[in-house]
């Protein structure tokens, strides 16, 4: 498994995150590029946490794609993997903390 380019990443996961992960706003519209912020980095993982490897063995490097919309919550995606959706203000600090470290 090999991390892709930072394009495949995020041409992946924002497409998904308006039309299928991200919650509709309160006036039941779905989310649109111009309303999302969008944070990628990449992230070592275990390979068997990206759905290969055996038992872990293995070091991926994969991009994680936060697209975050201030109004709802964010979609955080990795690996190309189905995403889970934290709230607005957890998004933010997952994407501060990683740029602080790479500093």
């Amino acid at each position: 498994m090999r991390a892709g380019t930072i394009w495949d990443a995020v041409c992946t996961a924002v497409p998904a995150a308006l039309h299928r992960d991200l919650p509709p706003w309160p006036n039941d519209t779905r989310p649109v590029e111009a309303g999302v912020e969008v944070f990628v980095f990449p992230e070592t993982w275990s390979s068997s946490a990206l759905g290969g490897g055996a038992g872990g063995q293995t070091i991926t490097t994969a991009y994680t794609v936060i697209v975050a919309d201030a109004m709802t919550d964010a979609a955080v995606v990795y690996g190309g993997r189905a995403p889970f959706v934290v709230p607005y203000a957890t998004a933010l600090k997952m994407a501060t903390t990683h740029s602080s470290r790479r500093q």
